[in-house]
This record gives C-alpha cells, structure tokens and sequence, in this order.
C-alpha cells in the first residue's frame, strides 16, 4: 500500500531498503530511462554526485575500504556467510568482487566491459548481493571511484544506457 511504501522509503533499516530495491520492476525502470535523453541521465548522475561529495564535506574514506572492497582474505567469513552456497549466488558473487576489484584498481575497460556485457537482471542480482557483503562505507567508497572512473556523461554516452 502506499502508506506502508512511505514507511519504508523515510526508513533507515537496510532490510526496508533492501526490500525496496528487490521490489522494484527493472524492465519497467529500463523502458523509463529509456525515454529520457543521455544528458538528463548524465544531469542526474552528476548532481547526486554533487549533493554526495557536498554531505560529506568533500572527504573520502581512507584506501583502506577501497582494499575491504576487495572481498579477498581480509573478510571470508562475511563472505561466506552472506549469501547461500548455490551455484547462481556464487556466480554472481565472484562476479560482484571481480567488479569491486576492477574498480577499485580503476580498470576503466574491464568496467565498461562489465556494464556492456552483462546481462541488466544479473547486474542488479550482482547489486544487491553486494548489499549484503559490503559495509555502507565500501558501497560509498565503490560509488565515487566508479563514478571517477565513468563520469555521468561518459556512462549515458555507453550504448544501451538510455540514448534514443
């Protein structure tokens, strides 16, 4: 219902906006941002990156996150534990710290190979596992340096991301 949709979206538990991001129509959201012109989704990107760098004083975190992102040795047992050992998680896990790693060590190629290639619904099954094994901080830290690595414009510019 709507009131209980409010509820969720003021709510600052991760399982309100885990459920949330889950019950969101992906084919939906694509044939939307399919109408709209490659500069207003370039304008949209650039000013959340804006009003993100603006609410924390234009600091980053410490490269240490960068390195937590990682998802190697220094965290297993969160790993391991997030999500059931089914070969589909498994292989949208390898492929969400494969994506971690490629930003992280700012590989620009291997990232727009990734959003080029893969399909839209594993990209968002890759999203929300990486809910579940990143810290908010990492999931941060991950968003500023992809968005370094393909600015707004850059990223709507890339075929099959909204241009008409």
């Amino acid at each position: 219902s709507r009131h209980e949709l409010l509820k969720k979206l003021s709510s600052s538990k991760p399982e309100d906006v885990r459920s949330l991001m889950r019950s969101i129509d992906t084919e939906k959201m694509m044939e939307f941002m399919s109408r709209r012109s490659v500069d207003d989704i370039a304008d949209m990107m650039e000013t959340n990156d804006e009003e993100e760098e603006e609410a924390d004083g234009g600091e980053t975190p410490a490269a240490s996150v960068s390195q937590a992102t990682l998802g190697q040795a220094e965290h297993p047992p969160a790993l391991a534990s997030a999500a059931p050992a089914t070969d589909t998680s498994k292989s949208i896990r390898e492929r969400g710290q494969h994506l971690a790693r490629m930003v992280a060590s700012g590989d620009k190629e291997g990232v727009k190979n990734y959003i080029l290639t893969e399909p839209v619904d594993d990209m968002w099954q890759i999203t929300l596992d990486m809910e579940e094994w990143q810290s908010a901080a990492e999931q941060k830290q991950m968003d500023k340096d992809f968005n370094k690595l393909i600015p707004g414009k850059e990223f709507a510019a890339l075929p099959g991301s909204g241009q008409s």
